[in-house]
């Protein structure tokens, strides 16, 4: 038995069930290559353990792991796990739930779910990637397995049984980081600023000062501002709100500063708490360039509910916006937004990056070159990337369709 600290798994192996270790602990732990780990957090998992690259004496520490091995072990990057030796039996049968039924109005429907649970090992209660990927295809949902007196792991021969009922679970919301290419730094940024304070907030105030209460996310359309701000929220498991800006706004006296005040209400009573204030130079502009009395009340009310957060122990909010200079000053100084991140337009890596998880869910020509793309994008953000891959689908797809026949689906 012992404890490991959380990293993220590469990019190549996740959805795998794999957790990867040094080979010094899978000595200690008396395992080889592919054999069975039970990954004990909050709640217990099982993955087959492969040798971590090999990088030095920190890497004796980690464990790397993907989002859903995470999420079945209830843990965080960063928490500590205990890795025990474990053993699998051949599983005859699976029942489970998927998060999308039209996987079974498909051909060979079953054969589809029976190919994305292959050779992974699971408990009851577990959760898998449904296709061959991580792209988004949906979820599969272990609700048991036969034999039940331990872990399975999923043969050819395996009966899989579906029914129809998703079980409810609170991890259920957006992709976490593992789903965003080219942020690196912006990450590293943002969890030092959001989780350290969510999920070890003493470590504050044994030092005597207080955490960052808000962060500026700064950035052209479509670079991935909002999308990096919902992973930090799933990343954290906290209570949140999403507000985008023109919400905020009523016609009616008083009722703008009302559904501020209500927001931040709700985040007292369920800290720890993220407010995601989207589109922020919506809500707060600059008062000296509106003529409104509205949107000017609402500036006060949010310089005087997040000054009132340093009594908070476990709030932050997340402002995004395109156009910083219309924000108004006083939501910049320290004690407020004092945090700013900015995101840029992707750099060729970055957008090598992007292009990899947007296309890895396609099938790709063997002449298919991501980094000679990733050379032409100059000047993609994100989105564009993003929308780049859905318009080549599309046109495959209508050339395709003027040349095939209904016998060629």
């Amino acid at each position: 038995m012992i404890s490991l600290k959380i990293s993220e798994i590469d990019r190549d192996d996740m959805g795998k069930g794999f957790a990867k270790i040094s080979r010094n602990n899978m000595h200690e732990l008396g395992v080889e290559p592919f054999d069975a780990v039970e990954i004990g957090g909050k709640r217990r998992t099982v993955a087959r353990v492969i040798p971590l690259d090999e990088q030095g004496g920190a890497n004796e520490n980690i464990v790397e792991i993907d989002s859903f091995t995470r999420r079945n072990a209830r843990s965080d990057i960063d928490d500590f796990v205990v890795l025990r030796r474990s053993s699998l039996e051949a599983a005859k049968s699976v029942t489970v739930a998927i998060s999308d039924k039209s996987v079974l109005y498909e051909r060979n429907g079953r054969d589809a779910i029976l190919s994305s649970l292959l050779n992974l090992a699971l408990t009851a209660g577990d959760r898998a990637v449904m296709g061959d990927s991580r792209r988004d295809k949906g979820e599969i949902h272990v609700i048991n397995a036969s034999p039940s007196s331990g872990p399975v792991i999923v043969e050819n021969s395996t009966r899989i049984h579906v029914v129809s009922r998703v079980p409810e679970t609170r991890e259920d919301g957006p992709a976490g980081y593992s789903r965003i290419g080219g942020f690196k730094k912006q990450i590293n940024k943002i969890r030092e600023i959001v989780e350290l304070p969510i999920r070890f907030p003493r470590v504050f105030s044994s030092l005597g000062i207080e955490p960052p209460r808000g962060i500026l996310l700064i950035g052209p359309p479509g670079s991935g501002k909002t999308m990096l701000a919902k992973a930090a929220i799933h990343e954290t498991g906290a209570n949140f709100q999403i507000v985008n800006g023109p919400e905020i706004i009523h016609k009616h006296y008083g009722e703008s500063e009302a559904h501020i005040r209500e927001i931040f209400e709700l985040a007292e009573k369920k800290q720890p708490f993220v407010i995601f204030l989207d589109e922020l130079d919506a809500i707060a502009p600059r008062r000296d360039k509106v003529a409104g009395e509205v949107e000017k009340r609402v500036v006060a009310q949010l310089l005087t509910m997040m000054d009132g957060l340093r009594k908070k122990q476990n709030i932050i909010v997340i402002g995004a916006t395109n156009l910083p200079n219309l924000i108004d000053p006083a939501l910049r100084r320290a004690g407020r937004f004092d945090r700013e991140i900015r995101i840029d337009i992707p750099d060729t890596l970055s957008r090598a990056e992007i292009l990899k998880i947007h296309t890895e869910a396609m099938p790709l020509s063997e002449d298919f070159d991501i980094a000679r793309i990733a050379e032409m994008t100059n000047g993609f953000t994100g989105a564009d990337i993003e929308m780049l891959c859905k318009e080549s689908a599309l046109k495959s797809l209508g050339e395709f369709i003027e040349s095939g026949t209904q016998e060629d689906e």
